[in-house]
Formats: C-alpha cells, sequence, structure tokens
C-alpha cells in the first residue's frame, strides 16, 4: 500500500547515536527519509568490495522458540531500517510494537503478527506479511519475489540491496529423488518444512561475481552464502517433452545442498525505502 504523505501525519526520525556513528566513520546526515542506512566498501575481507545494512541487528529466534525464524529475520530486517535512521509513523505498528523494545519483545511482536505457532512454525502467507510495514514508513513500499518468477540468486538480491531494499528470504528443505525409468533418469524433490533468514548485503570480487551476506536467526549467526543455479538432472522424456523436476524449472535456486538435501530459495519478501 503507497503511503499518502499530503495527509497531515506526526512523523518519528530516529537517529543512531553519535558514538556508534564515529565507531565506523560513518557521518549520519538529517533530513533524508528516502534512503536505507546501506554502507558500501572496496576493501572489505580479501579485498573483496561489498555493500551491507551496517545498522542491522542479528537476533536469535531460540530465545523465543525453535520455530520463530520468520519474526526474527522480519525483526532483523526491521532494525535496518528503524536503526538506520528513517523516518516511520508515530501512529504505526512499528513504533509502537518495534522501536525501543528488546530484541525478544521485537520477536514476539512479530510472531503475534505473523501468527507464528511455536511448535509449527510460520504460514508462507504470514512470512510475506514482513512487506506490509512499509505502511509504516515514509517513502517505502513492499515488495515480494516468488521463485517461480524470478531466478533467485545472488545477483538478484544485489538488484534488491542496491536498491535499498531490506529482504528476507525463505527456503525450503528439500530431498532429491531420482529414479532410473529405462534408461532415464527423473529426479524430483519433496519438501519437508524451511527456514528464513535475512539478507544483510552482498561481496563481490567481479562486476558479475558476488556472494550474498546472510543473517541467519538460528543461534544468530553470520553467513556468507553464493545462492546457485541448480541443474536440471532429469533427463526423462516423453512424447516429446523433456521432463523437468526441479520445484521452480530453470528458475530454481538454492542456497546450499550437502547430498541429496537442498535447501531451494522459495520466495523474498522485503521493504524498499525510496
Amino acid at each position: 500500500m503507497k503511503l499518502n504523505t499530503s495527509k497531515k501525519k506526526t512523523l518519528v526520525f530516529v537517529l543512531p547515536t553519535v558514538l556508534a556513528a564515529m565507531t565506523v566513520g560513518i557521518v549520519m546526515t538529517m533530513g533524508t527519509p528516502s534512503t536505507n542506512r546501506l554502507y558500501c566498501s572496496y576493501s572489505t575481507k580479501n579485498s573483496e568490495g561489498g555493500c551491507f545494512f551496517k545498522d542491522m541487528r542479528l537476533y536469535d529466534q531460540r530465545k523465543v522458540s525453535d520455530m520463530h525464524c520468520g519474526p526474527t529475520s522480519a525483526a532483523m530486517g526491521l532494525s535496518a531500517i528503524t536503526m538506520g535512521g528513517l523516518y516511520y509513523y508515530t501512529n504505526s505498528w512499528t513504533k509502537k510494537n518495534f522501536v525501543y523494545k528488546s530484541e525478544v519483545d521485537r520477536i514476539k511482536a512479530w510472531g503475534s503478527l505473523m501468527n507464528t505457532s511455536s511448535t509449527g512454525g510460520t504460514s508462507w502467507s504470514n512470512i510475506k506479511k514482513y512487506k506490509n510495514r512499509e505502511a509504516d514508513i515514509v517513502h517505502a513500499s513492499g515488495n515480494v519475489d516468488n521463485a517461480g518468477n524470478h531466478s533467485i540468486n545472488d545477483a538478484h538480491l544485489r538488484s534488491r540491496i542496491v536498491a535499498n531494499e531490506a529482504d528476507i528470504l525463505d527456503y525450503g528443505h528439500y530431498k532429491e529423488k531420482c529414479a532410473k525409468i529405462g534408461s532415464k533418469q527423473l529426479c524430483t524433490y519433496d519438501r519437508s518444512g524451511g527456514h528464513v533468514i535475512a539478507v544483510n548485503g552482498y561481496y563481490y570480487t567481479t562486476s558479475t561475481s558476488y556472494t550474498s551476506h546472510l543473517y541467519d536467526p538460528w543461534n544468530a549467526v553470520e553467513k556468507m552464502r553464493d545462492l546457485t543455479y541448480l541443474p536440471n538432472h532429469s533427463t526423462y522424456t516423453i512424447f516429446g517433452i523433456k521432463l523437468d523436476g526441479r520445484t521452480y524449472g530453470n528458475k530454481t535456486n538454492y542456497v546450499y545442498r550437502s547430498g541429496l538435501n537442498v535447501k531451494i530459495v522459495d520466495f523474498i519478501a522485503g521493504i524498499k525505502t525510496n
């Protein structure tokens, strides 16, 4: 939902402490409500460059429950916006339930909003509610990219990051099952649960090679991952049609895999702040 900023609404500006700004050598500027605090460098780890949401907080879902990955990732994503010093409405959900709250209270607030169960987790439709908090932020818009419509790889995440979109990413726990049909092979992928993580930024070594920097709420850890294209292992053709057992066809990408266990990207949801 687009905001009509011509209406009378009271605004609050949140500015990180001067000390924090001096620590990272960044001068925080007033009067720029439409831009996220995205920090880019050309001399980061291993001489790589990269861009990151430097104000994003790293939260641990297990402080609430093992099933609160969705709410925790949403809390991390929203922290990049509010801690980055952007304008939000004083009568908004974000102001009432998120700003100045503790880590646990923020996760619980998102859990309530997403109807998360400590035993059953969060449904896809409820995870996508993250984007709806664009209504709380001035000049923001919400976005969802589904893997069936987009090839969600490192380059795609980078395109959203440089557009000042703070994203969360849902991937499924899939098991690859391949069977012989005569001399041919057909591979399919069965889903058994999933996980949600926050996208903090990206590293790059060349103009076309990127590695995603992710905040994983399971025990609050940072991870560098290459989102990888999943090739079609199915070679079975019937009536001139080559079958494709991949979950999202030629748009299928995965976060990582171990043997037959593949963590396939399902969608990203984001809040774009300009």
